[in-house]
Protein backbone atom coordinates (compact mmCIF):
# COMPACT_ATOMS: atom_id res chain seq x y z
CA UNK A 1 0.00 0.00 0.00
CA UNK A 2 1.60 3.29 -1.36
CA UNK A 3 1.37 6.84 0.66
CA UNK A 4 -1.76 7.89 -1.46
CA UNK A 5 -3.52 4.57 -0.82
CA UNK A 6 -2.77 5.06 3.09
CA UNK A 7 -4.36 9.00 3.10
CA UNK A 8 -7.48 7.85 1.20
CA UNK A 9 -8.29 4.63 3.86
CA UNK A 10 -11.66 5.53 5.00
CA UNK A 11 -11.96 6.73 8.66
CA UNK A 12 -15.05 5.85 11.08
CA UNK A 13 -16.90 8.32 12.70
CA UNK A 14 -16.52 8.51 16.40
CA UNK A 15 -18.22 5.91 18.74
CA UNK A 16 -16.88 4.88 22.01
CA UNK A 17 -15.61 1.21 21.88
CA UNK A 18 -16.17 0.32 25.85
CA UNK A 19 -19.34 1.15 28.28
CA UNK A 20 -19.98 4.09 30.35
CA UNK A 21 -19.25 1.63 33.17
CA UNK A 22 -15.51 0.36 31.88
CA UNK A 23 -14.74 4.03 31.43
CA UNK A 24 -15.74 5.07 34.82
CA UNK A 25 -13.82 1.92 36.71
CA UNK A 26 -11.09 3.32 34.18
CA UNK A 27 -10.82 6.73 35.93
CA UNK A 28 -11.66 5.53 39.70
CA UNK A 29 -8.13 3.43 39.45
CA UNK A 30 -6.85 6.90 39.86
CA UNK A 31 -8.91 8.19 42.66
CA UNK A 32 -5.49 8.18 45.18
CA UNK A 33 -4.20 10.60 42.24
CA UNK A 34 -4.39 14.59 42.72
CA UNK A 35 -6.94 15.55 40.65
CA UNK A 36 -5.79 18.72 39.58
CA UNK A 37 -3.00 17.45 37.42
CA UNK A 38 -2.60 15.83 34.22
CA UNK A 39 -1.06 12.00 34.25
CA UNK A 40 0.79 11.16 31.27
CA UNK A 41 -0.56 8.25 29.05
CA UNK A 42 2.56 5.95 30.42
CA UNK A 43 1.70 6.09 33.85
CA UNK A 44 -1.85 5.46 32.90
CA UNK A 45 -1.32 2.73 31.24
CA UNK A 46 0.84 1.23 33.80
CA UNK A 47 -1.87 1.29 36.28
CA UNK A 48 -4.07 -0.55 34.27
CA UNK A 49 -1.31 -3.39 33.34
CA UNK A 50 -0.55 -2.46 29.58
CA UNK A 51 1.07 -0.27 27.89
CA UNK A 52 0.04 3.23 26.41
CA UNK A 53 0.18 1.74 22.38
CA UNK A 54 -1.82 -1.29 23.61
CA UNK A 55 -4.99 -0.72 21.67
CA UNK A 56 -7.50 -1.44 24.37
CA UNK A 57 -6.05 1.34 26.20
CA UNK A 58 -6.40 4.03 23.70
CA UNK A 59 -10.11 2.28 22.94
CA UNK A 60 -10.57 3.30 26.65
CA UNK A 61 -8.61 6.62 26.22
CA UNK A 62 -11.05 7.63 23.30
CA UNK A 63 -14.43 6.41 25.41
CA UNK A 64 -13.47 7.83 28.39
CA UNK A 65 -12.87 11.63 26.48
CA UNK A 66 -15.79 11.17 24.61
CA UNK A 67 -18.34 10.53 28.05
CA UNK A 68 -16.88 13.48 29.05
CA UNK A 69 -15.12 12.18 31.94
CA UNK A 70 -11.45 13.34 30.51
CA UNK A 71 -9.41 15.34 28.26
CA UNK A 72 -6.45 14.22 26.20
CA UNK A 73 -3.93 16.55 24.88
CA UNK A 74 -0.97 16.46 21.88
CA UNK A 75 1.57 15.92 24.71
CA UNK A 76 0.09 12.63 25.94
CA UNK A 77 -1.35 13.31 29.15
CA UNK A 78 -4.72 12.86 30.48
CA UNK A 79 -6.81 15.16 32.72
CA UNK A 80 -9.75 14.37 35.23
CA UNK A 81 -13.22 16.09 34.24
CA UNK A 82 -15.55 16.97 36.58
CA UNK A 83 -17.34 14.05 36.20
CA UNK A 84 -14.88 11.88 36.71
CA UNK A 85 -14.17 13.38 40.13
CA UNK A 86 -17.59 13.10 40.94
CA UNK A 87 -17.42 9.58 40.40
CA UNK A 88 -14.13 8.52 41.67
CA UNK A 89 -14.63 10.34 44.69
CA UNK A 90 -18.89 10.77 45.19
CA UNK A 91 -20.31 12.57 47.63
CA UNK A 92 -23.61 12.76 46.14
CA UNK A 93 -26.55 9.97 46.47
CA UNK A 94 -27.57 7.40 44.41
CA UNK A 95 -30.20 9.51 42.41
CA UNK A 96 -27.96 12.02 41.24
CA UNK A 97 -24.75 9.80 40.09
CA UNK A 98 -27.75 8.01 38.43
CA UNK A 99 -28.47 11.14 36.58
CA UNK A 100 -24.91 12.06 35.93
CA UNK A 101 -24.68 8.74 34.36
CA UNK A 102 -27.26 9.75 32.07
CA UNK A 103 -25.47 13.16 30.90
CA UNK A 104 -22.29 11.11 30.23
CA UNK A 105 -24.46 8.81 28.36
CA UNK A 106 -25.82 11.25 26.24
CA UNK A 107 -22.33 13.16 25.59
CA UNK A 108 -20.55 11.52 22.73
CA UNK A 109 -21.83 12.57 19.40
CA UNK A 110 -22.84 9.26 17.84
CA UNK A 111 -25.08 8.61 21.12
CA UNK A 112 -26.68 11.93 20.87
CA UNK A 113 -27.92 11.18 17.55
CA UNK A 114 -29.18 8.05 18.34
CA UNK A 115 -31.01 8.78 21.68
CA UNK A 116 -32.65 11.30 19.90
CA UNK A 117 -33.94 8.65 17.37
CA UNK A 118 -34.87 6.35 19.72
CA UNK A 119 -35.65 8.07 22.49
CA UNK A 120 -39.64 6.21 23.85
CA UNK A 121 -38.89 3.75 21.31
CA UNK A 122 -37.26 -0.05 21.04
CA UNK A 123 -34.06 -0.24 20.69
CA UNK A 124 -33.47 -2.31 17.53
CA UNK A 125 -31.75 -5.70 18.08
CA UNK A 126 -28.00 -5.63 17.41
CA UNK A 127 -27.50 -6.88 13.72
CA UNK A 128 -30.36 -4.01 13.06
CA UNK A 129 -28.71 -1.05 14.88
CA UNK A 130 -25.39 -2.76 13.21
CA UNK A 131 -26.87 -2.17 9.66
CA UNK A 132 -28.24 1.01 10.75
CA UNK A 133 -24.99 2.52 11.68
CA UNK A 134 -22.86 1.73 8.88
CA UNK A 135 -25.63 2.84 6.88
CA UNK A 136 -26.80 5.95 8.38
CA UNK A 137 -24.20 7.37 10.94
CA UNK A 138 -20.58 6.63 9.34
CA UNK A 139 -19.77 3.65 11.23
CA UNK A 140 -17.42 1.31 9.35
CA UNK A 141 -18.53 -2.29 8.79
CA UNK A 142 -15.45 -3.28 10.50
CA UNK A 143 -16.69 -1.65 13.80
CA UNK A 144 -19.88 -1.68 13.39
CA UNK A 145 -20.93 -4.34 15.71
CA UNK A 146 -18.56 -3.06 18.20
CA UNK A 147 -20.29 0.08 18.42
CA UNK A 148 -23.73 -1.32 18.28
CA UNK A 149 -22.97 -3.14 21.32
CA UNK A 150 -21.32 -1.15 23.51
CA UNK A 151 -24.47 1.32 22.93
CA UNK A 152 -27.05 -1.47 23.98
CA UNK A 153 -25.12 -2.66 26.34
CA UNK A 154 -24.23 0.88 28.25
CA UNK A 155 -27.85 1.92 28.05
CA UNK A 156 -28.68 -1.55 29.52
CA UNK A 157 -26.06 -1.26 32.12
CA UNK A 158 -27.12 2.49 33.37
CA UNK A 159 -30.79 1.36 33.57
CA UNK A 160 -31.68 3.47 30.67
CA UNK A 161 -33.97 0.95 29.06
CA UNK A 162 -37.44 0.38 30.36
CA UNK A 163 -38.89 -3.14 29.38
CA UNK A 164 -36.92 -2.73 25.81
CA UNK A 165 -37.85 0.54 25.50
CA UNK A 166 -34.74 4.01 25.35
CA UNK A 167 -35.84 5.52 28.38
CA UNK A 168 -34.04 8.35 30.33
CA UNK A 169 -36.44 10.01 32.38
CA UNK A 170 -34.89 10.35 35.66
CA UNK A 171 -36.58 8.64 38.20
CA UNK A 172 -38.66 9.75 41.39
CA UNK A 173 -37.63 8.97 44.78
CA UNK A 174 -39.47 6.81 46.82
CA UNK A 175 -39.57 6.35 50.24
CA UNK A 176 -39.73 2.98 52.08
CA UNK A 177 -42.99 2.66 53.05
CA UNK A 178 -44.39 3.64 49.23
CA UNK A 179 -42.49 0.74 47.96
CA UNK A 180 -43.71 -1.65 50.70
CA UNK A 181 -47.13 -0.40 50.03
CA UNK A 182 -46.92 -0.78 46.16
CA UNK A 183 -44.71 -3.16 45.47
CA UNK A 184 -44.29 -5.80 48.11
CA UNK A 185 -46.55 -8.11 50.14
CA UNK A 186 -45.61 -7.78 53.92
CA UNK A 187 -45.59 -11.01 55.75
CA UNK A 188 -45.89 -11.59 59.89
CA UNK A 189 -42.26 -12.23 59.65
CA UNK A 190 -41.53 -8.44 58.40
CA UNK A 191 -39.85 -9.85 55.24
CA UNK A 192 -40.92 -8.64 52.03
CA UNK A 193 -42.03 -10.60 49.10
CA UNK A 194 -42.00 -8.39 45.85
CA UNK A 195 -45.25 -9.17 43.49
CA UNK A 196 -44.40 -9.01 39.45
CA UNK A 197 -46.79 -6.91 37.32
CA UNK A 198 -47.69 -9.46 35.53
CA UNK A 199 -48.05 -7.46 32.12
CA UNK A 200 -44.29 -6.55 32.23
CA UNK A 201 -43.05 -10.04 33.60
CA UNK A 202 -41.18 -12.33 30.63
CA UNK A 203 -40.70 -9.56 28.22
CA UNK A 204 -37.61 -10.39 26.00
CA UNK A 205 -35.48 -7.31 24.70
CA UNK A 206 -32.39 -8.99 23.42
CA UNK A 207 -32.12 -11.53 21.74
CA UNK A 208 -28.97 -12.84 23.60
CA UNK A 209 -31.05 -13.73 26.51
CA UNK A 210 -34.07 -15.48 27.38
CA UNK A 211 -37.17 -13.55 28.46
CA UNK A 212 -36.41 -11.42 31.83
CA UNK A 213 -37.75 -11.27 34.84
CA UNK A 214 -39.40 -8.11 35.31
CA UNK A 215 -40.24 -6.63 38.78
CA UNK A 216 -41.83 -3.48 39.11
CA UNK A 217 -42.28 -1.43 42.41
CA UNK A 218 -45.47 0.48 40.94
CA UNK A 219 -43.61 3.14 38.64
CA UNK A 220 -40.37 3.35 36.91
CA UNK A 221 -38.54 1.56 39.67
CA UNK A 222 -37.84 -2.26 38.93
CA UNK A 223 -35.63 -5.02 39.49
CA UNK A 224 -34.77 -6.86 36.14
CA UNK A 225 -33.16 -10.17 36.01
CA UNK A 226 -31.75 -11.19 32.46
CA UNK A 227 -30.46 -15.30 31.99
CA UNK A 228 -28.10 -15.97 29.22
CA UNK A 229 -30.56 -18.38 26.62
CA UNK A 230 -27.39 -20.96 27.32
CA UNK A 231 -28.23 -20.71 31.07
CA UNK A 232 -28.14 -24.17 32.26
CA UNK A 233 -29.80 -25.19 35.87
CA UNK A 234 -26.25 -25.09 37.72
CA UNK A 235 -26.31 -21.58 36.40
CA UNK A 236 -29.30 -20.45 38.17
CA UNK A 237 -28.86 -22.40 41.53
CA UNK A 238 -25.57 -19.74 41.30
CA UNK A 239 -27.58 -16.87 40.82
CA UNK A 240 -29.96 -17.75 43.87
CA UNK A 241 -27.39 -18.46 46.12
CA UNK A 242 -25.80 -15.00 44.93
CA UNK A 243 -29.01 -13.07 45.74
CA UNK A 244 -29.49 -14.84 49.08
CA UNK A 245 -26.53 -13.87 49.93
CA UNK A 246 -27.05 -10.30 48.53
CA UNK A 247 -29.93 -9.98 50.82
CA UNK A 248 -27.79 -11.60 53.82
CA UNK A 249 -24.80 -8.82 53.49
CA UNK A 250 -27.25 -5.71 52.71
CA UNK A 251 -30.52 -6.08 54.36
CA UNK A 252 -29.46 -8.53 57.11
CA UNK A 253 -31.69 -11.49 56.09
CA UNK A 254 -30.72 -15.01 56.33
Amino acid sequence: MDANEKKSKPKSKEYPAVTLDAAIAFVEKFRDYPQNKPISYDVAAEACGVKATTNSFKYTLSSARQYGLISTSSGKTISFLEPARRFARPTEGAAELQALKFECFKAPKLYSELIAEYTGQSIPQPQTLENILVNQYGILPAVAKVAANTFIKTATEIGAVQNGILDLTPETPQSSSDVVAKGADVTLSGTATLVPDAESVFQSSNEEFAAPLNISFGDKRRAILYMPIDATQDDAEYVKAMIALMFQKVYGVK
